[in-house]
């Protein structure tokens, strides 16, 4: 069984390209790598069981995020736009990261604003 990815930053995250991103620019989505997938895949059922609880499977979501050329816009509208306690009720999968994950991001983005 696959194991729930760490609650830590994305190594591949740069928060100054994140920050650069202008969420009002829509061109982005013609480009989207999940358009023919699911939507389960990126909000899947508790399906892992850990020492802590359960979890979410999240693999397959990931491996679709990886290879989106589109990954940074579709985070930075995500976190704009979806207050943090509905990301964490939807379990969503968004911009190649997890729920926590995008906890941390918002955090840093905070504490680091200009």
């Amino acid at each position: 069984m696959a194991k729930t990815p760490a609650a830590t930053m994305p190594p591949w995250l740069d928060i100054t390209r994140l920050r650069s991103i202008d969420p009002a620019n829509q061109q982005w989505r013609k480009q989207i790598g999940c358009a023919d997938e699911p939507p389960v895949t990126f909000m899947p059922p508790v399906t892992i069981r850990t020492k802590t609880g359960v979890g979410y499977d999240y693999l397959p979501a990931a491996a679709i995020c990886a290879r989106c050329p589109v990954r940074y816009p579709c985070l930075a509208v995500w976190l704009r736009h979806t207050p943090s306690d509905i990301d964490r009720q939807t379990g969503t999968y968004v911009g190649g990261t997890t729920p926590t994950q995008r906890i941390l991001i918002r955090r840093h983005m905070r504490r680091t604003a200009a």
